[in-house]
């Protein structure tokens, strides 16, 4: 098994037990997104934080996408997408599945994204 697809599996798993502690459990689609947000957040991770541990880098992209009441809506989401090159592989369509099954009233709250990063 390669690293790469240890890696992709792992966050899939924690995606189920995330939402189960949320007593609702994201759709297959809601899956797919979170998976390929991962993806691009982990593709980049390995490119440009090297040094930092998971957590970090994890912290580091949420503090860049929320605001002062600690939540992160998905225009500042979709930015960060942007900002590190990956708005070509998550689509706007994606991001708005994630927000929607995961996010309460369109945001999601800071703590609750770096669990699903």
């Amino acid at each position: 098994m390669s690293i790469r697809s240890a890696a992709i599996r792992f966050p899939a798993s924690r995606v189920l037990a995330l939402s189960a502690n949320k007593t609702r459990a994201l759709s297959t689609q809601g899956q797919t997104a979170v998976q390929r947000l991962q993806e691009v957040m982990e593709e980049y991770r390995r490119t440009n934080f090297t040094r930092e541990i998971p957590s970090r880098f994890r912290k580091e992209i949420v503090g860049a996408a929320k605001d002062e009441n600690n939540k992160i809506n998905i225009e500042s989401m979709m930015q960060v997408v942007y900002n590190i090159g990956g708005s070509e592989q998550i689509s706007r369509n994606d991001m708005e599945r994630i927000f929607t099954e995961v996010g309460e009233s369109g945001k999601i709250p800071a703590d609750r994204m770096m669990q699903l990063l």
